[in-house]
């Protein structure tokens, strides 16, 4: 196995995770603890969140910096240079939407009282849903951008 197989599974692994996150928190968690009361989904975003801004981010960059990589590494074709930066491209688009909003609106929701969400919660969950769709985007975008290019 060379290093550059080597590189290739961990930015698959890495983005495939990543990817599959996003997916499941816009496909399942979000639409289901939506359906709850207003101080429920604060109090489950208190516990939730922490875990997820823990996990996530290192498997973004290191799907990012391994594909910054292949670039440079063997003797890449001209496919897998363009679908390699494309993917770049789309970690970069989870990393800026994450640290950029969804982070901060997290962190925000963390020091509300559960018990009296305040009256900006409608306004500032709806923008955390639409900016998780477009990272969950850019994020699949990445994956199969990434299987692409190790197909090529």
């Amino acid at each position: 196995m060379e290093f550059e197989d080597v590189l290739r599974f961990i930015n698959l692994f890495c983005s495939g995770i990543a990817a599959g996150i996003l997916v499941v928190v816009m496909v399942a968690v979000m639409p289901s603890i939506m359906s709850f009361p207003a101080s429920t989904v604060v109090r489950f975003k208190a516990a939730f969140d922490p875990a997820v801004d823990r996990i996530n981010p290192p498997f973004v960059l290191f799907s990012m910096l391994t594909g910054v990589v292949l670039l440079f590494v063997g003797d890449p074709t001209s496919t897998q240079v363009i679908f390699t930066i494309i993917g770049i491209v789309g970690s970069i688009g989870v990393a800026a939407t994450s640290l950029g909003v969804n982070m901060r609106i997290n962190r925000t929701m963390a020091t509300w009282n559960a018990d009296d969400p305040p009256p900006e919660f409608q306004p500032l969950i709806t923008r955390w849903i639409g900016v998780h769709r477009i990272r969950t985007l850019s994020g699949t975008l990445a994956f199969v951008c990434y299987i692409i290019a190790t197909l090529a």
